[in-house]
């Protein structure tokens, strides 16, 4: 009897930890996705779905170069920019094809250029 008391304790201590557990690891996801908003990958990842950004990645692709696209944290903003690195040479430099703000709060595009 006394086995049986004890089991039935640890596979209830066990269900409450593992119960507040997931109560933790929710709350913790939760606030840091409602405190983050949109990370500075998803806005890339929104820019470079846009289909003109995805055209000029195309033509670069078939000319055997590569876009690079960037971006910087303006606050409630990022601000994204879509180019390419040419290289003459000995010298290089950028050649930009667009820039692009992302609200963080809503996802929302704009193009900024």
């Amino acid at each position: 009897m006394k086995k049986i008391i004890l089991i039935v304790i640890t596979l209830f201590v066990v269900v409450v930890i593992v119960v507040l557990g997931l109560l933790s690891f929710y709350t913790q996801t939760k606030e840091r996705s409602d405190a983050d908003g949109v990370t500075q990958d998803e806005a890339q990842l929104e820019v470079e779905s846009r289909t003109e950004v995805q055209k000029y990645m195309a033509d670069l692709n078939k000319l055997g170069s590569k876009a690079q696209i960037t971006a910087e944290d303006l606050g409630d903003e990022w601000n994204v920019h879509v180019y390419e690195i040419v290289i003459n040479g000995d010298s290089s430099h950028t050649a930009t094809f667009g820039w692009y703000r992302v609200n963080k709060k809503t996802g929302e595009v704009k193009t900024d250029m």
